[in-house]
């Protein structure tokens, strides 16, 4: 950690990290976002809520809480996806427990819709309208963060360029 502080507080570290902050900064302004699936091609499980667990991942600068919910279909096989807790919240998990319940996920693991019979407690369209402004604030949040980092590769670049010239007075 103490190599990292000494190398950023440099100027040659300062370039790196600007060109790198400018570098994601571009990705997330241009980048392909993950695309949104349609209802019909979600796939669906309906059985009882076996079990649910909250896991809090923690990062350094913050953490990201989601429910891990096991559900058990009629043949006994248990399918575990997560959904994170902006989406539901824990009383809405807990009234879940032991009851029939319909989920329709994408890929392995990702919940888009949980109904209990016909009433949805966590909508599709509730969770595409969420997903859609999260990837529309990252898009907008972009050039910010690479102009932050064009600034920051500039400053160590000058910060270069004042140190070899006084090297050489």
């Amino acid at each position: 950690m103490d190599f990292l502080l000494r190398l950023l507080f440099r100027p040659m570290g300062m370039m790196l990290a600007g060109l790198a902050a400018a570098s994601f900064g571009l990705f997330m302004s241009f980048g392909e976002p993950s695309p949104i699936p349609a209802k019909a091609d979600l796939k669906q499980i309906a059985g009882v809520l076996d079990s649910a667990s909250k896991i809090t991942k923690r990062r350094r600068f913050g953490s990201t809480v989601s429910y891990e919910l096991a559900i058990k279909d009629s043949s006994g096989t248990v399918a575990k996806l997560t959904l994170p807790e902006r989406e539901i919240g824990e009383e809405q998990v807990k009234s879940l427990f032991g009851g029939p319940v319909r989920v329709l996920y994408a890929g392995d693991k990702d919940v888009w819709e949980i109904a209990v019979g016909d009433k949805p407690v966590v909508a599709y369209d509730a969770t595409k309208a969420n997903r859609i402004k999260s990837q529309a604030e990252m898009v907008a949040d972009g050039p910010y963060l690479a102009a932050t980092g064009g600034l920051v590769f500039i400053i160590g670049l000058l910060w270069k360029l004042w140190r070899q010239r006084a090297k050489l007075a």
